[in-house]
């Protein structure tokens, strides 16, 4: 039943509804751009930022329109390569459609994800063929620069709807340094950019190095507008993926594949221990703030903030001791297998510390609703691995 007629069906059905979309959307721009009528209310300046948004999303939604159309063809000729590719660009134009309803820190957050995704793909070894390593790195050229680009007119738009106020003078402080770090950032990015064409030569070492260096910049404009507590929950996926990563390398019984496992290992432990100290070090100037502080109990605020601190300042022990070893267990792995048990010991020592500091600046409601969401994306991925379990057991049956 799995035809690419019944797909192609399928496909005309997603494509009327992205059509009734782009209507819906293209009404509603129209609508909030009238002028207000004389003498009327203001205009909703709400409003009209989703109408520039909705402006901004509508060549995305119509490059999916598109796609989707050729996708249909595509099916009908049963050319089920060339209807893939289309619908990988749909979802991609669709994507960047729904980015552009994105706030200061949505557009941050994928910005700080593509860009990790580029370092890790330069990163890799072996590395990627070429041609594909340098549209990888175009596309997150591209798309980065434009939400630099948006970040600075919304970062612009936040401090002059600003007062003289002494209340929003730390909200304007904290615009001000977001436009430096976004500059830093756009400047890394350019060089990056600039890098590009040494990729077709077989060379990204440089491209790396720029890509290396965006990414910390817009690490720094990253942490000025999450929290400490979310800091430190990606301080503890972080963790404990590296935890993981270094359990795996262990199971690693050919000495080149070891070396090659553990080879970034040093580097990615090092970063987080870097991450944990900064976060310590923030911890402890708010508690001596919060004593001073008006608040309903600031002696009680203060002590839970110095408690946390100590233990990310334990976290940031452990793992030291976690760097040291990977880094000798690098080495080692050249002329024998390295012992990694102790350095295993001290990873999970470390994201228990995190995981104290969470949970002690954590409101309760906030942890349960945590739960509730990772519960929900385990329940999707279940739901999906049977689906995709059911289509395969089909496809077998078919080729039988």
């Amino acid at each position: 039943w799995l035809s690419s007629e019944y797909l192609a069906g399928q496909e005309r059905a997603i494509r009327a509804r992205a059509e009734e979309l782009h209507q819906r959307l293209e009404a509603g721009a129209l609508e909030t751009s009238d002028p207000a009528p004389s003498g009327g209310a203001p205009p909703d300046q709400a409003a009209h930022k989703v109408a520039a948004s909705i402006r901004l999303a509508l060549p995305y939604l119509d490059a999916a329109r598109a796609s989707m159309d050729g996708a249909a063809r595509s099916l009908d000729a049963n050319k089920l390569a060339v209807a893939t590719a289309n619908q990988e660009t749909v979802i991609d134009q669709l994507t960047l459609a729904i980015e552009q309803f994105g706030d200061v820190r949505a557009l941050i957050e994928l910005a700080y994800g593509d860009q990790t995704q580029a370092v890790a793909a330069l990163s890799q070894t072996p590395p990627l063929p070429a041609r594909d390593l340098a549209t990888l790195a175009a596309n997150v050229v591209a798309r980065n620069e434009n939400r630099l680009t948006r970040l600075e007119g919304l970062f612009h738009e936040e401090l002059a709807g600003l007062d003289a106020s002494e209340q929003n003078e730390q909200k304007k402080q904290l615009f001000e340094q977001a436009l430096i770090a976004r500059q830093a950032a756009a400047d890394a990015l350019s060089r990056m950019k600039a890098s590009l064409p040494t990729l077709a030569r077989g060379d990204s070492a440089s491209v790396l190095a720029a890509a290396n260096e965006t990414q910390t910049k817009i690490e720094d404009l990253r942490r000025l507008f999450f929290s400490v507590v979310e800091h430190l929950l990606d301080l503890a996926r972080q963790q404990a993926d590296t935890l993981d990563q270094t359990a795996s390398s262990q199971t690693q019984s050919d000495i080149a594949a070891m070396q090659q496992a553990l080879a970034p290992l040093g580097t990615k432990q090092q970063e987080h221990t870097t991450m944990a100290e900064a976060i310590a070090q923030a911890l402890k100037g708010q508690a001596d703030q919060a004593g001073q502080a008006p608040a309903a109990d600031p002696a009680q605020q203060a002590q839970t903030l110095a408690e946390a601190a100590t233990e990310v300042t334990s976290a940031t022990n452990f793992m030291r001791d976690a760097t040291q070893g990977l880094v000798e267990a690098d080495k080692a792995a050249a002329t024998l297998s390295p012992d990694l048990e102790p350095t295993l010991k001290s990873q999970a020592q470390a994201l228990q510390h995190i995981q104290n500091a969470i949970a002690l600046l954590q409101p309760p409601e906030a942890q349960k609703q945590d739960q509730k969401d990772q519960q929900k994306e385990q329940q999707q991925q279940q739901s999906q691995q049977q689906a995709q379990k059911r289509l395969q057991e089909i496809r077998d049956r078919e080729a039988e």
